[in-house]
């Protein structure tokens, strides 16, 4: 993983991030998180995985289903956030990935196998985002409202 930060004023900072073959897209996010501090963050991306695991989340069950794809894969789409979950910054991210005969899939990025690079651009709000345990849902949600650093996640 190479980083530059390309800009910083007021609170807000933008960072090029660039993984290479073989680096685990979201271990490498996370990594990268915790290094700089990152606490109330967006990103996009574009480049290729060999391998990814995709999510969606089962309403019924609450739970995520996996479906993992082994193929050479454009990286159509890739967005998330970075907030604070139990004091530690948590990356959130979606993806939508091509395969060789144009057909697409997508979902929450559980993982993603780079090959050969994938090209990052994350930027830091001077408000952090903090995530807070929504009951219906059994999920911890971003909520904007929130000002504080304490969490309340069961």
């Amino acid at each position: 993983m190479k980083s530059a930060l390309l800009d910083e004023r007021d609170g807000l900072r933008t960072f090029a991030v660039v993984l290479g073959t073989g680096d685990e897209a979201m271990g490498a996010l996370t990594e990268f998180a915790v290094k700089q501090h990152l606490r109330g963050s967006h990103f996009t991306a574009i480049g290729a995985f060999s391998r990814v695991v995709v999510a969606y989340f089962d309403w019924p069950s609450k739970a995520y289903r996996n479906l993992r794809i082994d193929a050479q894969m454009e990286v159509l789409s890739f967005g998330g956030d970075i907030s604070v979950e139990q004091d530690k910054p948590k990356v959130h991210a979606h993806v939508v990935v091509g395969k060789s005969d144009a057909t697409a899939h997508g979902g929450h990025l559980v993982e993603g196998m780079v090959r050969p690079t994938l090209e990052m651009v994350v930027t830091e709000t001077p408000r952090h985002l903090h995530r807070r345990f929504d009951p219906e849902s059994g999920l911890a949600l971003i909520d904007p409202t929130s000002r504080t650093e304490e969490l309340q996640h069961d």
